[in-house]
């Protein structure tokens, strides 16, 4: 059976198909995308057929003169994270210079749900971080704390990225140490 392309509103159709089994094989071109997860949610109509492992639906029987309209599947972009230690003075008032503190090479760790490392990395200058292709979930991110200064809250933060955020932004703010 010949490659069909889908419409603007994702939609596709193959026509005349003589009875018997076939299965639907999309093609992953762009590695930030990822295929939607297989048999999620409550409704058939709406939730994806294709596997994560090769691309393809389970077979389906057609019968002749038989349209079958459920065989679906889609693709989600990976969010990303950026984050930033900020610096408050103790007394609340005024700007804190992140340039000229030592806020470079701290270590930012993130963990998924379960608690598998998913990125470790580092700080700039400015105490800024990114992390890219994020799968969609729950994570948490554990800050290295700087000396001299000490955390105003925790130095975990838990975060929820979704299918497609651009830039989920977490901030952890530190104060002085007296």
């Amino acid at each position: 059976v010949a490659a069909q392309t889908t419409a603007a509103d994702g939609k596709y159709q193959f026509c005349n198909l003589k009875p018997g089994s076939y299965k639907v094989k999309m093609l992953k071109d762009d590695p930030l995308y990822y295929v939607t997860y297989k048999d999620k949610g409550n409704d058939e109509a709406k939730d994806s057929d294709i596997k994560e492992s090769d691309y393809t639906t389970d077979p389906v029987t057609i019968s002749s003169g038989e349209d079958y309209k459920d065989l679906d599947g889609g693709y989600f972009k990976c969010g990303s994270l950026i984050g930033v230690y900020s610096i408050i003075p103790m007394d609340g008032m005024g700007a804190y210079s992140v340039e000229s503190d030592a806020l470079e090479g701290l270590d930012v760790k993130i963990y998924d749900a379960s608690g598998a490392l998913v990125q470790s990395l580092k700080t700039d200058r400015k105490g800024q971080f990114k992390a890219d292709n994020l799968l969609p979930g729950k994570y948490k991110i554990v800050f290295e704390k700087p000396r001299g200064l000490k955390f105003t809250s925790s130095k975990t933060v838990n975060v929820t990225v979704r299918a497609g955020d651009a830039d989920v932004r977490v901030e952890n703010k530190l104060a002085p140490t007296l």
